[in-house]
């Protein structure tokens, strides 16, 4: 590894401490998160209502929003701490090389780190509709039972990539505040001889694989349940038709 990437991953693990001291990272992500989840929530319903009723293209389209949806709550944190001047700060750049903060260069903060997003919770789904027809050869019963395992197994997916993001928190946050002060601080010589990279790069690369364990997992539950469900176009709705089958 070159002396630019070990300053500059010297220089994350130390906003990382930070952060875990001052900065409450985990409350922040979880709200982050939270309002992901409702962003793909809407994104669902509002699909919904203008004629998409397959659950097995919604689903995916609605994941892939709640993540552009991240990428943009993340962005506008940064936006927060650079209008409010509570960003990382770090110690003069040394020789047109990234700047050196493990050599000499004290980090500190000008405020607290943090000011949360809004919230509510990743899942995403609707609710209400049609009758079901053609369900084979699986009792009312059976048929219930393979919607609630479904939706389980989907809300437990949802769960687990939202605890996998919370835990990277800190080095996330340390990536986009290093990268993003650094790119908005650093001189643009300096940038050109130093390979930085764009805030959004890290978070990619921390994000992706939950975002596409996601995007299976409701791929193949939404067709699932319209396969067993033929009218259900929501969650909810697979549920009250299979309940009403059952009878």
């Amino acid at each position: 590894m070159s002396a630019p990437f070990e300053r500059r991953e010297r220089t994350i693990q130390r906003v990382r401490a930070l952060l875990q001291r001052r900065g409450l990272p985990y409350l922040q992500m979880t709200l982050v998160v939270a309002a992901t989840g409702l962003a793909g929530f809407l994104a669902s319903a509002l699909l919904h209502w203008i004629g998409l009723t397959a659950m097995g293209l919604r689903y995916p389209i609605a994941v892939g929003f709640a993540w552009l949806a991240f990428l943009g709550l993340i962005g506008l944190w940064i936006l927060f701490h650079r209008r409010e001047q509570r960003r990382v700060r770090v110690g003069p750049p040394s020789s047109g090389d990234l700047v050196d903060a493990t050599t000499g260069g004290d980090i500190y903060f000008d405020g607290s780190i943090g000011a949360p997003s809004s919230a509510s919770k990743t899942s995403i789904s609707g609710g209400s509709g049609k009758s079901g027809s053609g369900l084979g050869d699986i009792d009312g019963d059976g048929v219930l039972l393979i919607v609630v395992i479904l939706i389980v197994v989907a809300a437990v997916a949802a769960l687990i990539a939202c605890l996998y993001v919370i835990f990277e928190a800190p080095i996330l946050f340390a990536e986009v505040l290093v990268d993003g002060a650094l790119l908005a601080g650093v001189a643009r010589s300096l940038r050109r001889r130093t390979p930085t990279e764009h805030w959004t790069t890290g978070v990619i690369r921390r994000t992706w694989k939950p975002a596409v364990v996601l995007l299976v997992v409701f791929t193949v539950v939404g067709f699932a349940i319209q396969y067993f469900v033929p009218g259900a176009t929501t969650m909810g709705e697979a549920i009250r038709i299979a309940s009403e089958d059952k009878r």
